[in-house]
């Protein structure tokens, strides 16, 4: 399936209109482009240059899952593998993921590895950029459970939630019991049990360390907010962000709060426009922003544009905040930390990936901002994606965006060229500015083919290969240095 972000489409039932201009043009740092892998990225997370994504990917020629890391030392510009040495799967319904990842400073990581097919939930953590995981398991019961959040002040101050596992005669109810708090003070190397325990199963909850025994949680989807100052001993609770006086429907969803802005509180997740639909075009994102650390609250904020939920969220420590979710082409951005905001397009420069479901941004003052896309549950044939922003100079054409499925490379090249393809063989054909082939051939089964370019003068070429409805243009070569 060949799909470009010129023309209208239809995803999931939804209509996708052509995208605007935007304030970042975004470029594809990394994918599963070379047709041997399918990726599926869970999560990412940044401290200054060095970007960690977390993810799972199959390798379908052995028959085996792995559950990795891909570690950036240069803003995304390249990726390296980081493998933490966890047994790899054979089953490809396994659903062993990744659901939190912190990059606390660029050697000091941690990441919750859960899976509800067994019992084996740790924290993977590491304290030498990588190199080394260890595994870190929390007492949570004899069923085990699992793990929802984790967040670090530093190195060696952090909290983790954790939710029992519940037994009904021989079923286990995956993560259906009492939330627990675990919190530690070298680096995760011991976690203790709080005092204080979370009852109420029926919600999500997210976590944040201010260091110094401070903490806050946040309870989905309308609060309240816990916090102490003296490490569980005492504990705060505000007043829920909307009640049933508010919210008689519970239309409002907050799905997590953003607490990087200390006592500036951003609570986000979507709003319910549509009652009559689930689909997910009838909601709107949603986000509700506090100044005195979640005691009172400004009124909510929805968008009726085509950004459906917000699911992630950078840090509120710098002018320019960004946040994304599930939607097509669209991401929220704010240019005064939180205060206002708006809905940006998602243009992509080099690569015509519909991109609809975010897991994560990640984004911090002075470098480019990361995104991660993956599929949604109801159609895993979308690949995920690693894509890049940087500041808008000029104005882009979208019209010269690459196929995503046929994707060429080096680009500038010299002698040699890579057509790296996830489908089908197709004939492709390289084409001069006079309108002449001057090579021709057959791209690889799922595999990259390498082409000799060394008699080709100087100058730019297409790069056509064969697509929905006839030929289309792959991508303008660049031949250089001859």
């Amino acid at each position: 399936m060949k799909i470009f972000i010129t023309t209208t489409l239809i995803l999931f039932g939804i209509v996708i209109p052509p995208v605007a201009d935007a304030q970042f043009i975004w470029n594809m740092s990394h994918s599963d482009f070379d047709g041997r892998y399918d990726y599926c990225f869970d999560a990412i997370s940044c401290s200054g240059n060095i970007y960690t994504v977390a993810g799972r990917y199959a390798d379908e020629l052995k028959e085996r899952i792995y559950q990795v890391f891909w570690r950036s030392i240069d803003a995304g510009l390249s990726w390296a593998v980081q493998d933490p040495g966890l047994p790899a799967d054979s089953n490809f319904n396994q659903t062993r993921y990744f659901t939190a990842l912190q990059q606390i400073d660029p050697m000091n990581s941690v990441a919750l590895r859960n899976s509800p097919s067994d019992d084996s939930t740790f924290i993977l953590r590491t304290f030498d950029g990588g190199r080394t995981w260890v595994r870190q398991y929390l007492d949570i019961s004899p069923i085990s459970g699992a793990l929802r959040d984790v967040h670090f002040f530093d190195s060696l101050s952090g909290i983790a939630l954790a939710q029992k596992n519940e037994k009904f005669g021989t079923a286990i109810f995956y993560g259906g019991g009492d939330m627990k708090i675990f919190t530690t003070s070298n680096g995760g190397r011991n976690w203790d049990s709080a005092k204080f325990s979370l009852a109420n199963t029926s919600y999500n909850y997210n976590c944040y360390s201010y260091g110094r025994n401070s903490f806050k949680i946040f309870q989905s989807p309308h609060g309240p907010i816990y916090s102490t100052k003296d490490n569980w001993q005492t504990v705060d609770t505000t007043a829920l962000l909307m009640d049933s006086t508010n919210d008689p429907d519970n239309l409002y969803e907050f799905n997590a709060c953003n607490f990087t802005g200390g006592d500036t509180i951003v609570a986000f997740g979507r709003y319910h426009g549509d009652i009559s639909s689930f689909f997910p075009d009838s909601y709107r994102a949603l986000l509700m922003r506090s100044t005195d650390g979640g005691k009172s609250w400004g009124s909510p904020l929805d968008f009726t544009d085509s950004l459906w939920q917000i699911t992630s969220m950078s840090s509120l420590r710098q002018d320019t905040v960004l946040a994304s979710g599930l939607g097509i082409n669209k991401y929220l951005i704010s240019t005064d930390k939180g205060v206002n905001w708006k809905q940006d397009s998602l243009i992509i420069s080099d690569t015509a990936y519909p991109a609809v479901y975010s897991k994560g941004i990640a984004y911090t003052k002075g470098n480019s901002p990361l995104m991660i896309f993956s599929y949604l549950q109801t159609d895993n044939s979308i690949p995920t994606i690693i894509l890049r922003g940087s500041i808008q100079q000029v104005k882009v054409d979208a019209t010269h965006t690459l196929d995503y499925f046929n994707r060429i490379f080096p680009n500038p090249a010299t002698t040699k060229l890579n057509i790296a393809s996830v489908e089908a063989p197709k004939p492709f054909w390289i084409i001069d500015m006079l309108g002449r082939t001057v090579i021709s051939g057959t791209t690889l089964d799922h595999q990259t083919l390498a082409i000799d370019i060394s008699t080709l003068r100087s100058g730019v070429y297409d790069v056509i290969s064969m697509g929905l409805g006839g030929k289309i243009i792959i991508g303008k070569l660049e031949v250089a240095g001859k």
